[in-house]
């Protein structure tokens, strides 16, 4: 699968080329209207992802052209972080989905599932099953509580994700074992050792000063609970059909 960025801004396209590079997705970038219609003319994309601001400006009729000639391929907009979410504002543009900035991993991947068919890599796919597994076990295969329980669960890493963030920052160390309870029973329930060792990590972290070191340990966080996220929202579509 391939997907082109279209953004002004270099470390947005920088970031997201990383996600999806996670993905096995193949992604090129531009950084103008220009550019947008010359790689459309020129390549086959399963959608494309394009600032706002971009379509905005119309430069070289972009708008007209997407709609007109590339009406087949998904548009997503990335819109600024308090700006318009409402896609009934922006459907007559052609716009599939509006996505505000920062997105997350989690939110990111499954933007693009809903509007492709997402090609994971086979381990990725096992990873996904043996998850499944474990929770219908835990569940003695009731589908509508294990439903339930992945609902939990999300919420759980959501919320961790942030707790733990704000711990590690504020040197909280208690608040950060808090945080870390909260996903302890659901880390045993599908052999999740990555974010115990982060959770290690940032604990052994935690007492020394600020340094470089922080904001890796605190990417690494965010993207262990955004690929546990994604994978649950997976199995959460998959009980849900």
């Amino acid at each position: 699968m391939k997907v082109l960025l279209a953004d002004q801004n270099e470390v947005n396209k920088m970031i997201t080329q990383q996600m999806l590079t996670q993905k096995n997705i193949t992604s090129d970038c531009v950084s103008n209207s220009e550019e947008v219609i010359e790689k459309l003319y020129n390549e086959e994309y399963a959608l494309v992802f394009m600032d706002l601001n971009m379509l905005n400006n119309n430069v070289s009729n972009v708008e007209q052209i997407l709609n007109q000639e590339f009406s087949n391929t998904p548009l997503i907009a990335y819109v600024n972080h308090g700006e318009d979410l409402n896609l009934a504002n922006y459907k007559n543009r052609g716009i599939d989905e509006v996505i505000s900035k920062p997105y997350e991993m989690a939110d990111l991947y499954l933007t693009i599932e809903r509007h492709t068919t997402l090609v994971t890599s086979p381990e990725e796919q096992e990873s996904v099953l043996e998850f499944k597994k474990h929770l219908l076990e835990y569940a003695d295969h009731d589908t509508e509580f294990a439903f339930e329980l992945v609902d939990c669960f999300i919420k759980n890493y959501e919320e961790y994700e942030v707790s733990a963030t704000e711990a590690f920052h504020l040197r909280d160390e208690t608040l950060l074992f808090e945080s870390w309870h909260k996903i302890n029973s659901s880390n045993r329930i599908f052999s999740i050792s990555s974010l115990d060792e982060i959770a290690e990590n940032l604990s052994a972290a935690i007492n020394a000063n600020p340094s470089k070191g922080d904001s890796i340990l605190i990417s690494e966080l965010t993207i262990a609970c955004d690929k546990v996220i994604f994978k649950l929202n997976t199995i959460k579509k998959n009980l849900k059909s």
